[in-house]
């Protein structure tokens, strides 16, 4: 339709109805028709116009001046106090920029749609279904077809060619692969996209967003009328951002199934096969047939019968690249830098081309192999670069080497990419540019980057839990939804959003309470409000927390198998919330004089424990036994990587002389949100069917898994039941607790005592908790590569070298402090902190959540509700040893536990390797491996049980019932719209 515009406002139709309709016709025909493109066309020109307004006066270094000096023109002072035109010329620049906010809001295309609603529906079902369009990411669409409306009707102003283009209009909720929607949008969407992006990143780093932070002169009444606005980086390129994030992630949003891993993985490798295939290669995907290069040449043609106007046009046109080159350059360098930087871009044309030999070389490597390969260079290229510029271009200017680093780099790319899109214009039929490697490897080159950047985002969606089942109940009503999705989805979403809630508050109050006895700012506390009696330093606290959790832990263990996890949680958010009581009354019990008694400090800190205690483990167990066998191993990865995060929000507010009260309060909120949260599930299946029976685990089961039909799970339940009642090896079943209690006290002493000792390490230097929090962020990061690995690596083999890593780093630990040869280093600082960093990211890999999610896997389910709490009774209360040798000397005696904790690592290192692995990637028995093969086989052996003539026979009846159903539909179509009933109407055809 955009084509077909393009054409007819070129056309003398258009002339000459303009010029001979009357007013009312001609504003008719103009809103419907060529006017709408146009003003389509007005509106994204009209935000490019202003974004590269905005650099360009960044890039120009007058911001500030201008806003300042206005008031100097003389043509402005000299009318200011008998005409007010100082106040004249402020409104009217300030109507001028607030044009581009009104001209936004036209790209949500929801204004006329808006009053439709309410002129339809009234005001009530006018805002419901607002609502519901903005829910269902309708303004994302509508931002997205206008940049497909604005393209197309813009290529064929220029180069004309418009041909129909089928779009196709039927229902379909098949995922189309990231080769496809790259092909598809990345001329018009993708690469403008990542153009207003790079704007946005050059006004943030060379705008002026400080210049209200100083007070302006005495009757500069411009300058104070400019900063009682919104003048933050936000808010000027809100829209901007709006434009390219939603042109970016609108085909990953409205792709059916688009966040879901594991197509995701498989989208990054037909990626990587379809950037480095032949031209002559075959595949039998279509979209794959011929590789990058072949649709790149034919992306390319459209330009062997465009005329010479418009090539100069696209000339003109992309020569902003270049203007953007000499103004980022020129504002830290002088010009002969842009003379290098062209020559740098000229040298990068001959790199490329090796690039093509050895590409020509490593046709018959892997696909995979070489995007590494290629990944790898372009990274190394981008660091050397600035390495080199800050070492040696600028080696005599340190102070701004790095600004003048970024300048070059800027220009350097602006200059690349403008080539290689002025290249287009050379593309002629019989002598065509596309054809030279050098051309067609530049434009590789930045097609690779921006399919790698789209990437990141898509991986990073995918890997979120919940994001799929959003996305999808987005897309589809609540009946189709559930036809759709997986049942693993929805039941991973579950543990994966009461994980991050529970691992956050735990992981916070946890270390909160464990570190609050050595912060300076907890003796000012107990000073303010008589609590004088406490001593700080002696490890009072650091007791209570332990000794409160152990007591929860085991109430757990009582609790968790008679009255059920959910009750579990609901009484251990109302402890929370009675220990945040106590602490409340602190200040109001403190006596004007004498001291107060510290039983309601130490009631508070013991209630906060109890809940901790009985939190951490039943949050555990519950969210292992809702999901499904295969996403088990994956379980707790959201736990722990929430529980790290908030320990490492903890150490980041650490040191207040009342924070640690209003940080109790949070964390108390947030298991308090878990308690409306845990009614909203169901109870664990696995406790139903042990306490209440076959039928109501029938019905718990339907509700998480979001199906009505789970007879192979029920009877795998029954099957697990069955055999715990019947086994009785004793050898295995000491085995598991000796292997578990191992586990958890490695587990234990790398959490709570390990990172209070590297909190401590770093007291000596200035940013301690700073560094100690960068570590946290690195173990939080080496949770997220645990998320990747597990696909390869079963836990076994991850928890071998996890262990051997922590082992050996502990061992160094301890040997340092029994021996510190790194004091006095002058580089102690650094080598620790780059210690630290690798240990932690060790400990992210494999201890974080891997040894939580084997521990609890590792016991039957009856068994499971009093083990699992006692095992982490014994968790909490590892840590009390490390807190004594601390008492006593705060210098030495942690090369104890930290020899303790290596030789822990060695010892259960030679038990995980005598285990074996269960099928879903967790650690188990060789009993327990049997069991699971032959029920796998049993379950192989059920699903091709039917006989032939009964699936002959149900394939006629499928047939003969699709047969009389489409007969029906071809009827009721017949003068009527039955047709296009929603799923949940037709549920029998789902």
């Amino acid at each position: 339709l955009a084509n077909g515009a393009g054409e007819t406002a070129l056309a003398r139709e258009a002339y000459r109805m303009g010029a001979f309709l009357d007013f009312f016709r001609l504003n008719s025909m103009y809103y419907s028709h060529t006017g709408f493109y146009f003003a389509t066309w007005l509106t994204i020109v009209t935000s490019y116009v202003y974004i590269y307004a905005k650099v360009y006066l960044a890039l120009s270094g007058v911001q500030t001046q201008i806003v300042e000096l206005m008031n100097t023109t003389q043509v402005i002072s000299l009318n200011a106090y008998p005409f007010g035109f100082d106040d004249r010329v402020y409104n009217d620049l300030d109507s001028v920029m607030n044009t581009q906010y009104i001209i936004q809001a036209g790209l949500f295309l929801t204004l006329p749609l808006i009053v439709v609603y309410f002129a339809e529906l009234g005001l009530i079902g006018g805002v419901t279904k607002l609502a519901n369009m903005i829910f269902t990411a309708g303004p994302a669409f509508f931002v997205f077809q206008v940049g497909t409306t604005m393209h197309y009707f813009d290529n064929n102003i220029i180069h004309g060619n418009a041909k129909y283009q089928a779009t196709g209009r039927g229902f379909k909720i098949t995922r189309e692969t990231f080769v496809l929607l790259y092909k598809a949008y990345s001329t018009s969407h993708y690469r403008k996209a990542w153009e207003l992006v790079g704007l946005c990143m050059l006004y943030l780093t060379y705008g002026s967003f400080n210049i209200c932070n100083r007070e302006p002169k005495d009757g500069n009444t411009f300058a104070a009328d400019f900063c009682e606005t919104a003048q933050g980086y936000g808010t000027q390129t809100f829209a901007i951002w709006s434009i390219a994030i939603l042109w970016l992630l609108s085909p990953f949003i409205f792709n059916a199934d688009g966040l879901d891993y594991e197509k995701t993985k498989s989208d990054v490798v037909a990626w990587c096969k379809w950037m480095f295939m032949d031209e002559q290669a075959t595949d039998p995907d279509k979209v794959h047939t011929g590789g990058w290069i072949s649709w790149w040449k034919g992306d390319q043609e459209q330009y062997y019968a465009t005329t010479g106007m418009a090539r100069l046009t696209v000339l003109v046109r992309e020569s902003r690249h270049f203007f953007i080159m000499w103004y980022v350059i020129t504002l830290k360098l002088q010009a002969k830098y842009v003379l290098y930087t062209l020559a740098a871009a000229a040298a990068t044309l001959g790199v490329l081309y090796l690039f093509h030999l050895v590409g020509l070389a490593l046709r018959k490597a892997a696909f995979m192999g070489r995007a590494a390969l290629y990944l790898f260079l372009l990274l190394l290229f981008v660091v050397g670069s600035f390495v080199l510029m800050n070492l040696v271009l600028f080696k005599a200017t340190p102070d701004d080497a790095w600004d003048k680093s970024l300048s070059l780099f800027y220009g350097y790319c602006a200059a690349l990419y403008g080539i290689n899109e002025m290249l287009r214009v050379a593309n002629f039929k019989g002598m065509a540019a596309h054809d030279v490697a050098v051309v067609s490897q530049l434009a590789f080159f930045f097609d690779f980057i921006f399919g790698a950047l789209l990437l990141l985002p898509l991986i990073a969606l995918s890997c979120i839990p919940f994001m799929n089942a959003i996305q999808t109940r987005m897309m589809f009503n609540e009946g189709f939804s559930k036809a759709v999705s997986a049942s693993s989805q929805h039941a991973f979403s579950l543990a994966a959003a009461l994980g991050a809630l529970v691992g956050v508050a735990c992981g916070w109050m946890y270390y909160m309470l464990l570190s609050v006895d050595l912060a300076p700012g907890y003796s000012i506390y107990l000073t303010t409000y008589k609590l004088t009696t406490v001593e700080a330093g002696k490890g009072m606290t650091s007791y209570i927390t332990l000794g409160g959790a152990v007591v929860g832990s085991i109430l757990t263990s009582f609790m968790g198998y008679a009255v059920g996890h959910r009750m579990t949680v609901l009484i251990a958010g109302m402890l929370s919330v009675l220990g945040c009581v106590a602490l409340s009354l602190i200040p109001s019990m403190a006596p004007k004089t004498g001291s107060q008694s510290p039983l309601v400090l130490f009631g508070g800190i013991g209630l906060l424990a109890i809940s901790l205690g009985m939190m951490l483990p039943a949050v555990s167990c519950y969210i292992y036994e809702i999901s499904t066998y295969d996403m088990r191993a994956k379980t707790m990865l959201p736990l722990a990587l929430a529980f790290v995060v908030g320990t490492a929000i903890s150490s980041y507010y650490a040191g207040g002389a009342v924070g640690w009260v209003w940080q109790s309060f949070w964390c108390a909120l947030l298991m308090a949100l878990v308690t409306p949260l845990m009614n909203m599930f169901p109870e664990s299946p696995q406790w139903v069917l042990e306490r209440k029976g076959y039928e109501e685990c029938e019905t718990a089961l339907s509700i998480l898994r979001q199906r009505p039909e789970n007879a192979a799970e029920l009877r795998e339940l029954r099957e697990d039941q069955a055999h715990a009642k019947k086994d009785r090896d004793g050898g295995s079943a000491a085995y598991k607790a000796g292997l578990s209690v191992l586990c958890m006290l490695i587990s234990s002493l790398s959490v709570g005592s390990l990172n209070i000792f590297v909190a401590r390490t770093f007291t000596s230097f200035a940013d301690d908790n700073l560094v100690f929090t960068n570590t946290l962020v690195v173990e939080a990061s080496g949770v997220l590569v645990s998320f990747f690995v597990m696909d390869k690596w079963p836990h076994r083999n991850l928890l071998t070298f996890t262990l051997l890593g922590m082992g050996l780093g502990a061992g160094t630990l301890g040997a340092d402090d029994l021996y510190p040869f790194l004091q006095g280093n002058s580089q102690r600082k650094l080598i620790t902190s780059l210690f630290m960093y690798v240990l932690f990211f060790i400990k992210g890999l494999g201890l974080t959540s891997t040894i939580w999610v084997n521990v609890t896997g590792l016991f039957a389910t009856k068994t499971r509700f009093v083990a699992v709490p006692l095992l982490f009774a014994l968790w909490f209360a590892a840590p009390a040893g490390s807190v004594a040798l601390r008492v006593i000397s705060y210098t030495k005696n942690a090369y104890l536990w930290l020899f303790a904790l290596s030789a822990l690592c060695l010892v259960t290192l030679f038990l995980v390797v005598m285990t074996s692995n269960r099928a879903n990637g967790l650690i188990c028995t060789r009993n327990d491996m049997k069991k699971d093969k032959a029920r796998r086989d049993r379950l192989r052996g059920s699903r091709h049980s039917r006989t032939p003539g009964s699936f002959t026979r149900n394939r006629r009846q499928s047939r003969s019932a699709r047969q009389s159903r489409s007969n029906s539909l071809a009827k009721s179509f017949q003068g009527s719209y039955q047709l296009v009933a929603s799923p949940n109407a037709n549920s029998h055809v789902v």
